[in-house]
């Protein structure tokens, strides 16, 4: 019993060692001198074993956080139906194996690593082959050899192939692997600068061939093969080709890629510079080409170009802000009138008839301190029968309650889209600038700015205007600026 157990022990700790050592051998000098996550060694897309034997998968890597392991798309641990394969943590977890493989565990297996900010993954394909004897075929590689490999003159270059050739019961069978150069003798002096190293794993069924050059020169670049056999008739060969790299090829994906970084910034910056010169000007570059270009509308039967409906509570703004400046700073004729929330009157009917356009100022004090759709929907359907261009400056944000759900919301919400809302808006000189402009260009150009005369006339009358405003709160009035 103790001879057995101990048997058993020495069969299995070769392969154990193995499997330790295996991600902590030959890896890339350039994944040990720079940082990042990256994959340490070359890692087989394809992989081989028999029925009921030994098998281990790889994902030599460094710089992670975190490292998972899935197959055909599910995550590790598996069931015993999925997989029979199992971590090896003395290896940091880049190592999954199995004592005995069955038939459920061929198919794909992927391995994910991943830090704070970026993420790699490699999948291998494994093939298990239900044989009652030793595999015997030719030999199938298991590492994809790139076509090409580019190298830099002065710098080192590395090469490597990998073929699962399996075991053969033949006195004179062996496994072997060389690199050769065509028309080049590898084994006169001059060649000794080319080193070759084998190893092998998986109890000899699998086998490979690193080929090293300290400093590649421009004799060096050509064509390079690996034969793989395991019989003497049974050879495979992979060819790739060694070429020079130009310096112009780009960083390598491990540094910082510089130009795109650079790019991408100045693209940022552009963006910026527009949003903010489109959000500053854009109103005024469209306000200046209609007083260029766009003509005052003459001949329509209209008096005005503009007629301000608002309540008694809000005629210092009605008139000595809007229809002052207006009329005064940018020569616009405006007439005002006194509306209620309950009807529109005559008056206000006829002096629309005269105007271009309709403004009403909004605030709670027009609808008896309701602010609600409800109240405030009777109003907007009586001034749309009445004019088709109505512009609306809402003193107060409406609330957005319940209540605009209702029947009334939605039909003011409707009212409203026909109309130019422009809110009051002015704590800072920015916002003052946009309403003024905003209102300007919805209006029709202005006539011709007036003499001096005619200006302290219009200073004038607005101020009488003002005056009777508040001598008359509860009558309708009508004042041409």
């Amino acid at each position: 019993m103790y001879f057995s157990r101990f048997s058993i022990f020495c069969c299995l700790f070769p392969v154990s060692l193995a499997v330790v050592d295996y991600c902590d051998e030959n890896k890339r000098n350039s994944s040990i001198l720079t940082p990042g996550i990256q994959f340490t060694k070359e890692l087989s897309s394809s992989e081989y074993a028999v029925l009921s034997s030994f098998k281990s998968l790889h994902c030599c890597a460094k710089g992670y956080r975190s490292i998972e392991w899935f197959k055909d798309g599910k995550a590790y641990p598996w069931p015993g139906d999925v997989s029979s394969f199992i971590l090896y943590p003395d290896s940091a977890n880049q190592t999954i194996y199995s004592q005995a493989l069955g038939s459920v565990d061929a198919g794909n297996y992927t391995c994910t690593v991943a830090n704070d900010s970026r993420l790699v993954s490699h999948t291998a394909s494994l093939t298990v082959f239900d044989m009652k004897k030793n595999y015997m075929d030719v030999p199938l590689p298991t590492y994809k050899l790139p076509t090409e490999h580019f190298v830099r003159l002065g710098q080192p270059a590395r090469i490597y192939c990998e073929a699962f050739v399996g075991k053969i019961d033949l006195p004179d069978a062996t496994n072997e692997v060389w690199w050769e150069r065509p028309g080049v003798n590898m084994s006169t002096p001059q060649a000794r600068r080319y080193i070759q190293h084998r190893i092998s794993r998986e109890e000899e069924q699998v086998v490979g061939a690193y080929l090293f050059i300290e400093k590649v020169n421009r004799a060096d670049y050509g064509s390079y093969v690996c034969s793989i056999s395991n019989t003497e008739d049974q050879v495979v060969r992979l060819t790739t080709e060694l070429k020079e790299e130009d310096w112009e090829m780009g960083l390598p994906s491990n540094k910082i890629p510089w130009l795109k970084l650079q790019f991408i910034i100045i693209t940022i910056l552009l963006a910026a510079t527009l949003a903010i010169v489109y959000n500053r000007y854009a109103l005024s570059v469209l306000l200046y080409m209609k007083l260029k270009f766009c003509q005052r509308p003459v001949d329509d039967g209209k008096e005005h170009d503009l007629l301000i409906c608002y309540s008694p509570e809000d005629a210092d703004f009605a008139v000595g802000v809007l229809a002052t400046t207006l009329g005064s700073r940018y020569h616009h004729t405006v007439t005002l009138c006194q509306i209620n929330s309950t009807r529109a009157s005559a008056e206000l009917q006829l002096a629309s008839t005269l105007s271009r356009h309709l403004l009403v100022v909004m605030s709670p004090s027009l609808f008896e301190n309701q602010w609600t759709p409800v109240t405030i929907c009777p109003l907007f359907k009586q001034l749309s029968d009445i004019h088709s261009n109505i512009i609306c400056v809402p003193l107060q944000a409406i609330k957005m309650d319940a209540s605009w759900k209702s029947e009334e919301g939605c039909a003011l919400r409707q009212l409203l889209s026909r109309c130019s809302v422009i809110t009051w808006e002015v704590n800072t000189p920015a916002q003052r600038r946009r309403f003024w402009t905003s209102l300007r260009l919805n209006l029709p150009p202005p006539l011709s700015p007036p003499s001096t005369r005619q200006r302290e006339m219009t200073v004038t009358t607005t101020t009488k205007a003002k005056l009777s405003t508040f001598a008359k709160s509860n009558e309708s009035l009508e004042v041409l600026v």
